[in-house]
């Protein structure tokens, strides 16, 4: 199953970050308590007579409050004040320095910004200002990335377009300046080489605080890897309602992955659709409704799970409700970022952060 596609002037102590970070073994653990999901809206998004923000993919926070969020329609980065108004736009269409052919994701870095084009495989570089610096090709990966996602501010994480062959990772941490710090993540023998599957999955990941989490969309589980890929643990992604893997479907049905009277194996499956890393070595995870025909709108809501792992121990839920709205990104602070429709006409959006509590009612992060 496949996500929707209808889916450095850096310092020396940056430098540095990178070092140290890529030496952890992470997991620090938020033990096995269960906890309870409460979203708070933040902000109600306000174009400001702009054009109005058409397919959010990606959300995130700078020092100063304000909201980054990737339009993957309009090819550009849409800024917002800690008021919620259009504050910048940074980007346009095009193939020029600072200009995206296929924008599929953008995120706040340290005092600066990173968007990935997909063609081309090129990650710009912007100032907080939204000026353009800097490209950096990811070409030279053993494969083409579909998506790069920030990592403790100081190394990217690029994810594979498609799976790798038998021995051929997925996931690639990388230096600012394109070196790889590690590769990880093999498929083959979890997906099979069926490419009536291969073409109904999508690879997701994200890391952060020395454990990179990863998943696949149209699989059914969550590993955790610490920054030299080596594994920590893995999880069912809902152990609520398991979810059923593209692989099994596929097989269930001949082989094929469309069925005799037209439709696809996958459609009205619940599959994992958003993965996003927290503090002290947790993941909150999405899981919608798929329609291999339309995709999945994930402001439409789903169930919003949290994993997490500890040292020596497997990986395990803590925390697991339903939920109105798309899981986008992270503050700054760590605390999952839910995007919602903030009218009937779905032009219109809010901002809420969802966080973990205790059963005395406290936050805990």
């Amino acid at each position: 199953m496949r996500v929707s596609r209808a889916h450095e002037v850096l310092t020396f102590l940056a430098v540095l970050c990178v070092t140290s970070c890529a030496e952890s073994d992470g997991a620090t653990g938020r033990g096995r308590q269960q906890r309870s999901l409460v979203d708070k809206d933040l902000v109600r998004l306000d174009d400001a007579g702009e054009p109005i923000l058409a397919r959010p993919e990606w959300l995130s926070t700078d020092a100063e409050g304000r909201y980054f969020v990737s339009d993957r329609s309009d090819k550009n980065v849409k800024v917002y004040g800690p008021d919620g108004r259009r504050a910048l736009t940074v980007g346009r269409p095009g193939r020029g320095p600072g200009e995206f052919a296929a924008l599929l994701t953008a995120q706040v870095y340290g005092d600066s910004m990173v968007a990935y084009d997909f063609e081309g495989a090129r990650l710009s570089v912007f100032t907080r200002h939204g000026r353009f610096t800097r490209a950096i090709s990811l070409s030279r990966l053993p494969f083409i990335p579909f998506s790069v996602r920030v990592v403790d501010d100081s190394l990217f994480l690029a994810i594979a377009a498609m799976p790798g062959g038998e021995r051929g990772a997925a996931l690639a941490l990388l230096r600012p300046n394109g070196a790889v710090v590690s590769s990880f993540f093999t498929l083959r023998r979890y997906l099979g080489t069926n490419p009536q599957v291969l073409q109904y999955v999508g690879i997701m990941a994200d890391g952060a605080h020395g454990v990179v989490f990863a998943g696949v969309a149209g699989g059914d589980s969550v590993w955790a890897f610490n920054y030299h890929g080596k594994r920590l643990g893995s999880a069912p992604v809902d152990p609520v309602q398991p979810l059923v893997t593209t692989r099994r479907l596929v097989e269930q049905n001949g082989g094929q992955a469309r069925r005799a009277d037209g439709g696809w194996v996958v459609d009205g499956q619940r599959s994992l659709m958003q993965m996003v890393a927290l503090d002290s070595a947790s993941v909150a995870m999405q899981v919608s409704v798929f329609s291999a025909q339309f995709g999945v709108d994930l402001l439409d809501g789903g169930t919003i799970v949290v994993a997490a792992v500890d040292p020596g121990g497997p990986m395990h839920t803590i925390a697991r409700r339903d939920l109105d709205g798309g899981l986008l990104g992270r503050s700054r602070a760590g605390a999952p970022l839910v995007m919602r429709y903030a009218g009937p006409e779905q032009d219109t959006y809010r901002i809420a952060e969802l966080r973990l509590e205790t059963a005395t009612g406290g936050p805990r992060r």
